[in-house]
């Protein structure tokens, strides 16, 4: 038994409450560490993904930086190019410009065809020759209607066939003259693309052509030997041919008022002229021939013409031919005159294809015969 006021003593395996709280803190560290351990382990992973992501952003940083000077330097060179396609725009524009402004000076009337047959582009002087517009761009060539004496699309057909240039002179509806050029649109490599069509107006030099022609002319009209025959050469004929010539040019639409006068007045001062020789070889045919086309183109002022007509009623400087008998040039030239004036007059009357106003021309030229042949026509 044990002594009164001793402590009783539990038994074995009873824990007193320092020891189970002490046990409860060390169970709790535990678990806390246990925790920790996890938790740093978990770290430790987070820190190696953060690593190797690290990692990967350093890598792909540096591909950026990479591809950074890759861009920059591709954008210099487009910085290159592109001031050297904008070099070559300003040259083409200058060149454009040039050519714009050649096409448009030249006055040369200028139409291109694609291999279709249809309208590329034209200049300013085409409108002269055909009525062009704007909206006319990509229209077939046979659709247009040409103020000219010309097949232009069958003639630009055959040219794109057969690559062969076509050259010609052709007038408008208004007389104007053209030398017409059809050749084969090459591109730089020789390769045909189309059809060039060009109009050079050539009036101006035509008509100076034709003028000096009749100048040429109206000089031989002057010609002191009026044999048509001559022993050993032959035939001469100068008045004849001439005459000829003259009748040809009275046609040509380069010929105006003041040019016809002057063939009129050749063929007057000719045949008014004293010379030894009666023609006999159609010479006063052939004038008047060249006369009739005069009329035909219907320019000459009829009060003009009255005058002219009056300078056969007598010898030059005479008041009639009475004394042309006393010469024999003179008298050569009367027979001439009215020769030609009878030539005329038939010529008015019988003609499938009289001037206007024939009726009245040729009973003007009769009266002159009768003035101008005095004892053989009854002038009472």
């Amino acid at each position: 038994e044990m002594e009164e006021g001793t402590p009783k003593r539990r038994g074995a395996g009873y824990d007193t409450q320092p020891e189970r709280e002490l046990k409860l803190a060390r169970q709790r560290l535990k678990r806390s560490i246990e925790d920790l351990e996890v938790s740093n382990e978990e770290l430790k992973s987070a820190n190696e993904e953060s690593q190797s992501t690290n990692e990967e952003l350093q890598s792909a940083n540096e591909e950026l930086e990479t591809s950074k000077e890759e861009l920059q330097s591709i954008n210099e060179e487009l910085v290159t190019v592109n001031a050297e396609l904008q070099g070559k725009i300003e040259e083409l524009t200058v060149v454009n410009d040039d050519v714009r402004n050649l096409l448009d000076n030249t006055n040369i009337a200028t139409i291109f065809l694609d291999k279709q047959l249809r309208i590329k582009r034209f200049t300013p002087a085409a409108t002269k020759i055909v009525n062009l517009i704007p909206t006319d761009i990509g229209r077939p060539l046979n659709h247009l209607v040409f103020n000219l004496e010309l097949p232009v699309h069958a003639e630009a057909k055959k040219v794109l066939e057969t690559l062969i240039p076509n050259e010609m002179e052709v007038r408008n509806n208004e007389g104007r003259s053209y030398l017409s050029r059809i050749m084969p649109y090459r591109t730089v490599d020789d390769l045909v693309d189309g059809v060039v069509i060009t109009f050079t107006d050539i009036t101006e030099s035509k008509r100076a052509l034709v003028q000096q022609e009749m100048l040429d002319s109206i000089g031989v009209l002057r010609e002191r030997d009026l044999r048509s025959w001559v022993p050993g050469p032959g035939w001469a004929n100068a008045i004849g041919h001439t005459a000829d010539l003259l009748m040809m040019l009275a046609r040509s639409p380069h010929l105006g008022v003041t040019e016809l006068q002057r063939v009129l007045d050749a063929i007057a001062d000719r045949l008014l002229t004293p010379a030894p020789v009666v023609f006999v070889h159609h010479e006063d045919e052939r004038l008047a021939y060249a006369t009739l086309n005069v009329l035909r183109r219907n320019l000459i002022d009829r009060t003009w013409l009255v005058a002219w007509l009056d300078r056969f009623t007598a010898a030059p400087g005479q008041e009639s031919w009475r004394s042309a008998y006393a010469s024999e040039a003179e008298s050569a030239a009367r027979a001439n005159v009215t020769a030609f004036l009878r030539s005329l007059y038939f010529q008015l009357i019988l003609t499938e294809s009289p001037p206007p106003d024939a009726q009245r021309t040729s009973d003007a030229v009769l009266v002159t015969i009768r003035r101008a042949d005095i004892g053989f026509y009854d002038l009472a």
